[in-house]
Parts: C-alpha cells; structure tokens; sequence
C-alpha cells in the first residue's frame, strides 16, 4: 500500500526537512528524499506499508527541522492471503500437446482476504 503524507511550511523561513530512520526490518519505508521547503511551500512523503506477517504493526516517523519534531504515527495491520482457485483438482492436464502447438485452460483465482 502506498500513502501520501503532505506537509506545508507555514513558517515564516525556508526549514530543511529530515527523518527517523525507519526499522529496516519492518512494513514501513519512506520512499522518497526530504528537501528544503521555503515558506508556504508544500513536500509530499510516499510511504510504503509492506508487511509480512498477519499482524497490527505501529511505527512512529519523525519529520524535524532544526526547530520542530513532526511525530506522525503509522500503523497498518497485514493481512494472510487467502486465494482460492476455480481448479480443484492437484494436476492441471494439458493432454497431450504437438511440439509448436498451443492449448489453454481457463483458472479463475479468487483473493478472499
């Protein structure tokens, strides 16, 4: 899942804007670089939640400038992946195909999650 997050600097001076590092090893990531902002100037931050498990995961981002901490809370819960298919069967058989020659089945899959 990708997210935009905008700030606008309503200061009255240019603020140059840096972050936390985020867990290397969590869902979250910031996918682009911070800049400096000048007064009235906006910047959007592109998160990604990427999770691996099936569970709630919280993270806190900080967005600061030499005169202000900007906590901004993430959270996002991964869900298991539950994909059914139209095929019952354990073998999908193409019969017998010549060398150079097509043939096709038609499976639907279904995410259920």
């Amino acid at each position: 899942v990708i997210q935009r997050l905008t700030v606008k600097n309503i200061s009255n001076e240019a603020l140059d804007l840096r972050s936390s590092v985020l867990n290397t090893n969590g869902p979250f990531s910031l996918l682009n670089a911070l800049r400096c902002i000048h007064p009235g100037e906006k910047h959007s931050l592109v998160l990604a939640f990427s999770p691996t498990l099936g569970e709630k995961h919280c993270e806190v981002l900080e967005v600061q400038s030499l005169k202000m901490v900007l906590e901004v809370n993430l959270c996002g819960e991964g869900v298991l992946p539950a994909v059914t298919s139209s095929h019952t069967g354990g073998l999908l058989d193409f019969g017998y195909v010549l060398e150079k020659e097509t043939t096709s089945k038609c499976v639907q899959l279904q995410n259920n999650s």
